[in-house]
C-alpha cells in the first residue's frame, strides 16, 4: 500500500500540468542516475509542451538480438532520407548511430 497515493493527482513541470496515470517499479541507482526519479511523458507532448519543438531529437532503441541492428539501422535511415526528401545521402539532416559505431570512437 502507498501512504501518499500519487495516482490522479496532478504535478507541474515547466507551467504544463500533467496527470500521475501510474508509477513504475523502483529501479534504483546505477552509474550515477537515480531511475527511481525519472518521470514518464508521451514524447509528443514533451516535445509540444515542455520543450517547443516538433521534431524528434533522438531515439534510443534496444534490439531483441545483435543480428539485426546494422540492417536496421539502414533501415531507418531510408525511412528519414525518404520523409526528409533527401537523395544525397551526403546531406542527411540526421544520425543513426549503432553501439558498434560508438564504440568505434573509443577505440
Amino acid at each position: 500500500m502507498v501512504i501518499n497515493d500519487p495516482i490522479g493527482k496532478s504535478i507541474t513541470l515547466r507551467k504544463s500540468k500533467f496527470k500521475v496515470i501510474g508509477v513504475a517499479k523502483t529501479k534504483g541507482a546505477t552509474m550515477g542516475m537515480d531511475f527511481d526519479d525519472y518521470i514518464y511523458v508521451p514524447v509528443r507532448t514533451l516535445q509540444k509542451r515542455i520543450m517547443g519543438i516538433d521534431y524528434l531529437m533522438y531515439m534510443v532503441h534496444q534490439f531483441r538480438s545483435a543480428s539485426v541492428v546494422a540492417d536496421t539501422a539502414e533501415e531507418i535511415k531510408y525511412v528519414l532520407r525518404t520523409n526528409h526528401d533527401i537523395t544525397d545521402h551526403s546531406k542527411d539532416d540526421f544520425r543513426v548511430s549503432t553501439m558498434e559505431d560508438m564504440m568505434k570512437t573509443l577505440t
